[in-house]
């Protein structure tokens, strides 16, 4: 049990930089690392200890061994989608878009109703700046998961984001009703009703995000920003 809880508690210690922990500190890290490695390697038939491995090294900045460790899941389990999803988030954040975007495309072409899958190509499209071809992505994630209020919220955000504002608006109204205490949500329809001059609206939305949390001073100044706007 102690071997256990030691595991666990490196992926919370994984993303802690190294030059704010002091040597004891550093020294057990450095230990329960190799337990953490070692307890992965044990069970290394399950993609999810691959996955495990690659999201921990990705952590550690050795992005080789990351990638090496996201392919070996795959080769375990060519439908095992956390690892497509992985690999294009660390191929992202080496600028490597292209190789990411194939990697994506890849999986949806084995798991086509994955809404992970389309809502992760979306994403990386608007990176790409294929506007027309992100909507279409992220649209198609909302359609496969409508329950999911993230895929709905940034479907949403980048709807608006290119101009189209009754359709982000409808559609973020719909994902509040699913999904009531969505604070990102609620942020939105604020804003953006605040923004088409909907003044009313934009409070409305403000005043059920302050309710979700009363007390709390960065959300009354949010709402008294929409009260001047009424005023």
């Amino acid at each position: 049990a102690v071997r256990t809880v030691r595991v666990e508690a490196v992926r919370s210690l994984a993303t802690v930089p190294a030059e704010t922990m002091n040597q004891q500190q550093r020294s057990l890290f450095l230990e329960t690392a190799a337990e953490y490695r070692a307890a992965q390697m044990a069970i290394a038939e399950r993609p999810e200890a691959h996955l495990n491995l690659g999201w921990f090294e990705a952590t550690q900045g050795n992005f080789s061994a990351a990638e090496q460790s996201y392919r070996r899941a795959l080769s375990r389990d060519p439908t095992f989608l956390p690892a497509y999803v992985n690999l294009a988030d660390l191929y992202r954040s080496q600028g490597r878009e292209e190789e990411g975007e194939a990697q994506l495309r890849e999986a949806l072409r084995l798991n086509p109703e994955a809404a992970e899958l389309h809502h992760s190509l979306g994403l990386l499209l608007i990176r790409r700046r294929q506007p027309e071809a992100a909507l279409a992505a992220l649209g198609k994630a909302v359609e496969l998961a409508p329950d999911d209020p993230r895929f709905g919220y940034v479907y949403g955000v980048a709807l608006h984001d290119l101009g189209r504002t009754a359709a982000s608006l409808e559609l973020l109204e719909e994902v509040h009703l699913a999904a009531p205490a969505n604070r990102e949500v609620l942020v939105a329809l604020a804003s953006f009703y605040r923004e088409a001059g909907e003044s009313g609206k934009a409070l409305s939305y403000a005043e059920k995000l302050l309710a979700l949390d009363p007390e709390n001073g960065d959300l009354q100044q949010f709402v008294q920003q929409f009260s001047g706007a009424t005023g």
